[in-house]
C-alpha cells in the first residue's frame, strides 16, 4: 500500500500532502488582504474518544466557522462518514468533508437544518464564501426552494455562518461573495478558483 508523504507547511507537519494543500487553500480564502480577514485554521487541534470507543483526531478546526474538517485522499467509506457524523453529534459542531486535492470534488458539510415542516441532521454539498459583513461563511449549494435555518446536529445552536443559496437576495438575508470557492477541476481556469489554483500548484 502506498503511504502518503508527510509534508511541512507553516510550522506544521502534515500527515499527507493532500492535507497540506487544503491548508494552502484556506490561506488563500481571501479576496483582498487589505479588506478581508485571513481564514483561521488549526491542524489536529484536539482529539476525542467517542462514546462507541473510537478515538478520533479531526484534521482541521476552522475557527471562523466553528466546525471540524476531515480530509480524505479518496471517496470515504460509509464507516468513515459515520465516524464524521458521530464526531459532529458528540462535539455539537458541524463537520466538513474534503476529498482529494482542492478542485477534485465538491465539499460536503454535515449539520442540522430546520424548515417550515421538517428538519434534521444530514450531508449537504457546499462551498466557501463571504457574507455582507466580510466574514467567512459556507453556502449550501442544493436548492429545494424551502426556507431553511442551519444548526449544529442536535438543532440547539444556530449557525448563521451557514447560508442557503436559495435564500440569497430575500429581504433580511445576507448576500454572498464567491471569489475563492473550490470548483470542479474542469473549471480551474475560472477566476473564482484562485484558492484552488494556489493549493494545486503549491511546492513544499
Amino acid at each position: 500500500m502506498i503511504q502518503p508523504l508527510n509534508t511541512h507547511y507553516k510550522g506544521y507537519r502534515f500527515r499527507s500532502r493532500t492535507e497540506a494543500r487544503w491548508a494552502v487553500f484556506f490561506d488563500h480564502l481571501n479576496l483582498d488582504d487589505r479588506f478581508f480577514p485571513k481564514f483561521k485554521w488549526n491542524y489536529e487541534l484536539e482529539g476525542f474518544k467517542l462514546t462507541n470507543g473510537t478515538c478520533y483526531l479531526p484534521d482541521f478546526y476552522l475557527k471562523d466557522l466553528d466546525c471540524w474538517v476531515e480530509v480524505k485522499g479518496q471517496k470515504p467509506t460509509k464507516e468513515e462518514r459515520d465516524k464524521c457524523e458521530n464526531l459532529a453529534w458528540e462535539s455539537n459542531k458541524p463537520i466538513i468533508l474534503l476529498v482529494d486535492v482542492p478542485g477534485e470534488y465538491i465539499p460536503e458539510i454535515y449539520c442540522g437544518d430546520l424548515t417550515d415542516s421538517s428538519g434534521g441532521a444530514g450531508w449537504w454539498t457546499c462551498r466557501f464564501g463571504y457574507n455582507q459583513n466580510k466574514k467567512h461563511c459556507i453556502e449550501i449549494i442544493e436548492a429545494d426552494g424551502r426556507e431553511r435555518d442551519f444548526f449544529e446536529p442536535n438543532l440547539q445552536k444556530e449557525y448563521p455562518c451557514i447560508l442557503a443559496k436559495w435564500n440569497v437576495g430575500k429581504e433580511g438575508v445576507n448576500w454572498l461573495e464567491y471569489m475563492a470557492e473550490p470548483l470542479l477541476v474542469e473549471d480551474i481556469d475560472d477566476l473564482g478558483a484562485s484558492a484552488t489554483m494556489f493549493a494545486r500548484i503549491a511546492r513544499f
